[in-house]
């Protein structure tokens, strides 16, 4: 597959989004895929290996600089993930 990143600020945000052409995600189970130890679980998946803990450390990660993340996704369509991180004040 492919996958394209691009990002954008504003006065306050710096906003990431990474976007794949992959197998997508479930809209059932996207609320779960940033929890420890979840792993999506379907035929598409079933050669992937890893502990489900990838995006969960992201998660924390992003939370702890004030940031979130979220992911917009369709089975078959890709995914594309994308976070937010507030900007610094500039220096003088």
């Amino acid at each position: 597959g492919k996958i394209h990143v691009s990002s954008s600020m504003d006065d306050k945000f710096a906003v990431v989004n990474v976007q794949d052409s992959g197998i997508g995600i479930s809209l059932s189970e996207q609320p779960f895929i940033f929890d420890k130890f979840y792993r999506v679980h379907n035929e598409e998946t079933e050669g992937i290996s890893g502990t489900g803990l990838g995006l969960s450390i992201v998660k924390s990660i992003l939370e702890k600089h004030n940031g979130r993340i979220w992911v917009e996704s369709e089975p078959n369509g890709g995914s594309c993930f994308s976070f937010l991180l507030p900007r610094l004040p500039e220096e003088e």
